[in-house]
């Protein structure tokens, strides 16, 4: 038997169904007997109709009064795995059987349209953990909620929407460490830790020790060597020569290459989480823009609180917008103080109608040739430029190319 056959074979019993075929013998022994006139077959269709009975009330008995809840975290990052608690209660006390959980999860499509979970038997109540992988950052509405069940003869499967399950989740991009940015490195601003910089626009690395002049702040003075010498002296801080960086978004649906997670929407949201976490870290402040659907402004800000607002822009941007990249980036410009560093994404947009040139800039330029043929780099295809530009293609390991 061929391999086509078999097939054949496998689709017609996927396309065959007892719920179907129960009234079509049923109907087809009423008529013998009917015409007949043979009483054995007249009890055969009187079986045939009380299996059938049973088949559509006890699936429906057996999910009368079911709930259920659902909690989970609000957020979650990209590739991680996310917990889902369900927990299904019952009235009554009877028994339940064979009850399967369906939920709409979009972030994951590992299971999508498969049950997340079964109940063979419960009482009152039963609860499961579900873990999730979270397949691509944005923000989802789950649910709703849906048990199955086709107890007890599997003919019929009556399935129930159970109300108050719908929630939702964020789910942040993920980024990856960058140990240097040779053009913020310049800046000398050595730090640790996504803390606030104690010189708002200043970094931390102490240039020398002085007298204490009025107007100086208590919290920099020098303790050890004001006792050494009996005179207050403070520590005198170097000023960083790029107080912020200014990341914007190329998010016209026309600059958009690739499906998926190989799109180079979604690269340029983990570079940016990536850059963001960088400059915070060394004592930055940092600001997202960009004009998809609607507009998406960060504002300027410091520390592990504003990465977050950073992230939760980052998770929720949409590569639908109508505003050509040079205004979008003239915008940004004009509402944001200047002597910043500006990073760009080049994605075939004419951002040489910009006049930057006082502006220090990082620029991600995309070969988006490769993320239309959904191309997986073999390594070694990208390259860092002598000012700054960062060549990206499809499927290159960004943690190399930012090293």
């Amino acid at each position: 038997m061929n391999s086509s056959f078999e097939a054949l074979i496998e689709r017609s019993f996927q396309r065959f169904s007892l719920r179907w075929a129960l009234p079509v013998l049923a109907v087809v022994v009423y008529a013998i007997a009917w015409n007949r006139g043979i009483a054995l077959l007249y009890g055969l269709f009187f079986l045939i109709m009380v299996v059938y009975g049973i088949s559509w009330v006890m699936p429906r008995w057996n999910l009368s009064g079911i709930s259920a809840t659902r909690t989970h975290p609000h957020t979650a990052v990209e590739d991680e795995k996310v917990k889902l608690t369900i927990r299904i209660h019952a009235p009554g006390r009877r028994n339940r059987y064979m009850l399967s959980l369906h939920d709409r999860l979009p972030f994951a499509d590992t299971i999508s349209g498969r049950p997340v979970a079964y109940v063979a038997r419960m009482r009152r109540w039963a609860e499961m953990d579900v873990m999730v992988d979270c397949a691509l950052r944005g923000e989802y509405r789950l649910g709703p909620l849906a048990v199955r069940s086709g107890y007890p003869l599997g003919i019929n499967n009556t399935e129930k929407i159970l109300a108050g399950t719908i929630s939702t989740l964020l789910v942040y991009p993920q980024w990856f460490a960058i140990r240097q940015l040779p053009i913020l490195d310049r800046c000398r601003t050595p730090r640790t830790g996504l803390t606030d910089s104690p010189l708002k626009g200043q970094s931390t690395m102490v240039r020398g020790i002085r007298e204490y002049c009025r107007g100086d702040s208590p919290r920099y003075i020098h303790w050890p060597t004001s006792a050494k010498h009996g005179n207050l002296m403070v520590k005198e801080f170097e000023s960083n020569s790029i107080p912020h960086v200014l990341i914007v978004l190329d998010l016209h649906r026309r600059a958009q290459f690739g499906r998926g997670k190989h799109s180079t929407v979604e690269y340029s949201v983990k570079i940016a989480a990536s850059i963001a976490a960088y400059a915070l870290k060394n004592g930055h402040r940092v600001k997202a823009f960009g004009i998809g659907d609607r507009h998406y402004d960060s504002e300027l800000g410091y520390g592990q609180a504003h990465f977050r607002r950073v992230l939760r822009l980052l998770a929720r941007v949409k590569a639908e917008g109508t505003v050509d990249y040079p205004h979008v980036l003239h915008h940004a410009l004009d509402t944001t103080p200047p002597d910043g560093l500006l990073v760009l994404f080049e994605s075939g947009s004419d951002t040489k109608r910009l006049q930057l040139s006082d502006c220090p800039t990082l620029t991600v330029c995309f070969d988006t040739q490769s993320f239309d043929l959904q191309a997986a780099s073999a390594g070694g295809h990208h390259s860092i430029g002598a000012h700054g530009v960062y060549h990206i293609a499809c499927g290159d390991k960004l943690e190399q190319v930012f090293q």
